[in-house]
């Protein structure tokens, strides 16, 4: 498996990705909250294409085992946690599905479709076909977004005068994730970058740094989110 991933320009966008399958293998997709929009082809033994998708993943609230083909190929744009809506002009009621098929998106994407099939390089037609479709998130959102993981919800919505529902209402329509969950995913990828860039940081520390009640605590998210432990991490 040979898998690439660039950040953009797009403030929408937190990665851009390929990832090519040469075996058959099977992998863990952790938790990240985000949504991908993400094109899929075939390929046979020589080279030629057989079977092509365009598709938008929900946001992922645990980690994910899946098979993965010989000959498949994924492009892939990682939208930020709360710009996906904005920049697809979703329902918020479509974040709930497991996968939204290009079809069902809208007649563009089905257009994309057929474009990306056709194209040798869909990573920059991906981006190019939608760079230019994202209305910024309100304030509040962004904000909000920017705090969850780092402070208490309660902190949280008194520094921006709203009310608990009102902010699982706002994060929830923009997310398709309550606050709770999408701050404990944050939380968790704060925990794991940290243990990647400091690896003699102890447990217990790394647990204390990025606001976890105790180390158990850690763990079990990152058993959830991630099928591991922090120690394996």
């Amino acid at each position: 498996m040979a898998y690439t991933e660039t950040r953009s320009g797009n403030p929408a966008l937190q990665a851009i990705w390929t990832m090519h399958i040469h075996t058959p293998t099977s992998h863990i997709i952790p938790a990240d909250g985000c949504m991908d929009l993400i094109f899929h082809s075939q390929h046979d033994a020589s080279g030629t294409l057989i079977n092509a998708r365009l598709f938008l993943t929900p946001p992922t609230r645990r980690a994910d085992p899946i098979t993965l083909t010989e000959g498949s190929r994924f492009t892939g744009l990682r939208f930020r946690p709360g710009w996906a809506t904005s920049a697809l002009s979703l329902d918020p009621a479509a974040l709930t599905q497991d996968v939204i098929l290009a079809p069902d998106l809208s007649p563009r994407f089905n257009t994309l479709l057929h474009q990306l099939a056709e194209s040798k390089t869909p990573e920059t037609l991906l981006q190019n076909a939608i760079s230019r479709t994202f209305p910024t998130p309100p304030p509040r959102l962004r904000a909000a977004l920017s705090m969850l993981g780092k402070t208490s919800l309660h902190t949280l919505t008194n520094q921006l005068g709203i009310s608990p529902r009102t902010l699982r209402r706002d994060i929830l329509a923009a997310t398709g994730l309550p606050p709770k969950t999408l701050a404990r995913i944050i939380r968790f990828q704060n925990a794991q970058r940290l243990k990647s860039q400091n690896p003699h940081l102890s447990l217990p520390e790394l647990a204390l740094i990025t606001g976890y009640a105790d180390q158990s605590h850690m763990t079990r998210d990152f058993q959830e989110f991630a099928a591991t432990t922090p120690s394996r991490s």
